[in-house]
């Protein structure tokens, strides 16, 4: 799995590409945990091998958890076919601001509205 992250003039940007890994997506929420912006989008679009089993979502929902600031807003760009929002889902209920959207730009607005 690929990370390009770029910084905007008002979000931090990660595009996410390649094939999936659990160690990778571990290592992209470790980074994420690290950065130092208050809005991010995250563009995996062309992130590959995402059909995952419950039990591997469970998991990086309570990653997600540990390493990510409730104080963030995300924005997630997926393609609406590829979207399961269990992970999403339960960050929300959780108190997390994260959306998930099938347009970036869709996501961009969601992500700089006030």
């Amino acid at each position: 799995m690929e990370i390009i992250f770029s910084i905007e003039p008002e979000f931090l940007e990660a595009e996410l590409s390649g094939s999936f890994t659990q160690d990778a997506m571990v290592d992209f929420l470790k980074q994420l945990g690290t950065k130092d912006s208050n809005k991010i989008l995250i563009d995996a679009s062309e992130l590959q091998n995402t059909n995952l089993s419950y039990e591997l979502r469970f998991d990086i929902t309570n990653i997600s958890v540990i390493i990510l600031d409730k104080d963030t807003k995300f924005a997630v760009v997926r393609p609406a076919k590829n979207n399961n929002n269990f992970i999403i889902d339960n960050l929300q209920r959780l108190g997390y601001s994260i959306q998930i959207f099938s347009k970036k730009n869709k996501a961009k607005q969601w992500l700089l509205k006030k």
